[in-house]
């Protein structure tokens, strides 16, 4: 429900609730009387089942979700995360995108309370929704002016049998009280949404058009079981071509990305269309190396590599031409024309030296790229890893070890904010110290797409903690955001490519 944001945020809030809600002490308020609902409610844009962060911190089927629950330093990361919590429910509730300190001091006590307990809700619009949540004696006068203060109309609330009720509207508290009473799922996050009922803004205007779906998080064997399930309004415009594997890919890899089919996907992307190639690409592979951070590795098949790199190279050099005495990029950039390769020198941080260059192979051109040389060896990728891409209706696939993902991700993330004057998230703010300070054992992450109809896609995960490496670090630094470190008189910059 957050602008910004995507869903996986929405999830992770789960993380640091069972330790850190506070409780409420102040005796509950009786029942008060209900309307009976006329009519069913309308299909809601999004629907939920959670089962509490405090059921999180015994969680014994996934061990390494309970240890990051119940770290000692997940405190500050929780008061972070409710404030800023805070700050999208006012902005989903009134619109209202900068509220108030004490508008967030009131809201932040229920927000902490409501992470930390099982909930059941639904959301049909802004001025439309109705949840309850299991706690003990609640604090009515808390929530009614902490709900007051982010609602832009009235709040209706309840206390029986051990859920506090609210919700807006004459069938609010009815709709309540019939979700609580509705068959609860087993897992630990569950729930249908129409994302063509959300929000401008929300669903990713690149993602084909807002899709229905439903998603759940399941405890097995020490790891989270993610699945989510999309029902597109039309047929997809997705041609799985044969795979196409790169044999510039050498082992040993701390990760590896594929994605095919994509072709409408990333035309619409804004990053693509301020590139201004003719064509896009229709797959794509990214990879990991151990050893140095910047070992970060791309390729995708073209049909006239030195062109497209040559275009490429057009399009980034604005990027070194100081405007209004800074460049975008501090660094420089060469263009070796007759090789059609670029180079790119960043100043002001460690080491690394990003390319692209073309290369022929004997299955084809491809556009190659990366952020320093990579790992010498001559050792092909794991036959396993290869063999996950021989199903005829698999979109895309992931692997990762998440703990070496996680440290390439931190350092390489931390190198682009110096480079592009944004701000700097440390490795020392809390969200980020909380997630170095987990032990990951050596866990592994893996992810596939299927495209299981001619309008259905189906995502199925298994990994310790419910998200990659790279969507982990993403959460942290939108946590830290408010410590970001920026060079003085400097504006932040929303983006290094400006759209066409």
């Amino acid at each position: 429900m957050f602008r910004s944001l995507p869903l996986v945020c929405l999830l992770l809030t789960a993380l640091f609730s069972g330790r850190c809600g506070d409780r409420v002490a102040a005796a509950a308020e009786a029942n008060s009387s209900r309307s009976q609902p006329p009519t069913a409610p309308p299909p809601p844009a999004l629907q939920w089942h959670f089962a509490g962060g405090r059921h999180l911190a015994g969680q014994t089927h996934a061990t390494l979700v309970q240890k990051s629950v119940n770290a000692t330093n997940s405190e500050p990361v929780a008061a972070l995360l409710a404030t800023n919590l805070v700050r999208n429910i006012v902005w989903f509730g009134r619109g209202e995108t900068n509220p108030l300190p004490a508008e967030i001091a009131t809201l932040v006590p229920p927000v902490r309370q409501f992470l930390a307990a099982e909930s059941v809700g639904e959301i049909l619009s802004r001025t439309q929704w109705a949840f309850a949540i299991r706690i003990e004696s609640p604090n009515t006068v808390t929530w009614s002016n902490g709900l007051a203060s982010a609602a832009s109309q009235p709040v209706q609330l309840e206390f029986t049998n051990g859920w506090l009720l609210a919700g807006t509207g004459p069938l609010g508290l009815a709709r309540a009280q019939e979700l609580i009473h509705a068959p609860m799922p087993a897992g630990l996050f569950s729930g249908t949404f129409d994302a063509a009922k959300w929000p401008a803004g929300i669903w990713p205007p690149w993602l084909f058009t807002p899709a229905r779906g439903e998603f759940s998080i399941l405890a097995t064997n020490d790891n989270l079981r993610t699945t989510l399930r999309l029902k597109f309004p039309a047929t997809l415009d997705l041609h799985l071509d044969p795979w196409k594997f790169p044999q510039i890919i050498r082992d040993p890899l701390v990760s590896f990305s594929a994605a095919r089919g994509i072709h409408p996907v990333i035309e619409n992307a804004s990053w693509f269309r301020s590139l201004q190639l003719s064509n896009a690409p229709d797959q794509m592979f990214v990879w990991m190396q151990p050893g140095t951070p910047f070992r970060l590795f791309y390729s995708f098949p073209s049909e006239s590599p030195n062109p497209t790199v040559d275009t490429i190279a057009d399009r980034l050099r604005p990027l070194f031409v100081p405007t209004n005495g800074l460049p975008r990029v501090m660094g420089s950039m060469k263009h070796i024309v007759e090789k059609h390769i670029i180079r790119i020198n960043l100043s002001g941080g460690p080491p690394t030296t990003p390319f692209l260059l073309p290369i022929d192979t004997t299955n084809g051109g491809w556009v190659f790229g990366g952020f320093s040389p990579g790992f010498p060896s001559t050792n092909p990728p794991p036959e396993a890893l290869v063999a996950q891409l021989q199903r005829t209706n698999l979109v895309a696939y992931s692997w990762e070890n998440t703990e070496e993902s996680i440290d390439h991700w931190r350092q390489l993330l931390q190198t682009m904010d110096v480079f592009t004057l944004g701000g700097l998230i440390q490795a020392k703010f809390p969200a980020n110290a909380w997630l170095a300070a987990l032990s990951l054992e050596d866990r592994n992450a893996s992810t596939e797409v299927l495209q299981t109809g001619p309008a259905e896609l189906e995502l199925n995960r298994k990994s310790a903690l419910g998200f990659t490496g790279f969507e982990l670090m993403q959460w942290v630094r939108w946590l830290d955001a408010p410590f970001a470190v920026r060079p003085r008189g400097i504006a932040p910059r929303p983006s290094l490519l400006a759209p066409p």
